[in-house]
């Protein structure tokens, strides 16, 4: 069983993986290990080959890619890339934002508390 087996909540993120924005999507990378909870993050490549995908995240097992053979546009990809969710909880992240420490953690156990099905954060 992998990490992404047991995780708990997933995130979606399109992307066009547009060099200026590659450091801020490894830095959202970066912000998911420290979240406290297991997750999937579920990228939509908006029309760019898997190839392009930096290899740290092509390696981590927690990471699902989904290659548009075309641009669609960031709400489209999203859609696209829910059929790839394996967990009872998603959100959704853009590909230059940075999740505070245990954001979706909090976020999860806030809805399960209160039986929300759905919750957004900051």
């Amino acid at each position: 069983m992998t990490h992404s087996d047991t995780a708990e909540v997933a995130v979606i993120t399109p992307t066009r993986l547009r060099a200026e924005r590659v450091p801020y999507l490894l830095e959202l990378y970066a912000s998911l290990q420290g979240q406290g909870v297991p997750f999937q993050w579920v990228l939509a490549l908006d029309g760019v080959p898997l190839s392009e995908l930096p290899a740290v995240l092509r390696e981590d097992p927690r990471v699902v890619a989904v290659p548009l053979p075309r641009a669609v546009g960031a709400g489209a990809a999203r859609n696209f890339a829910l059929n790839e969710v394996t967990t009872a909880w998603c959100t959704t992240a853009d590909d230059d934002d940075f999740l505070p420490e245990g954001s979706l953690s909090l976020r999860l156990d806030h809805a399960r508390a209160h039986g929300l099905g759905w919750c957004a954060g900051w």
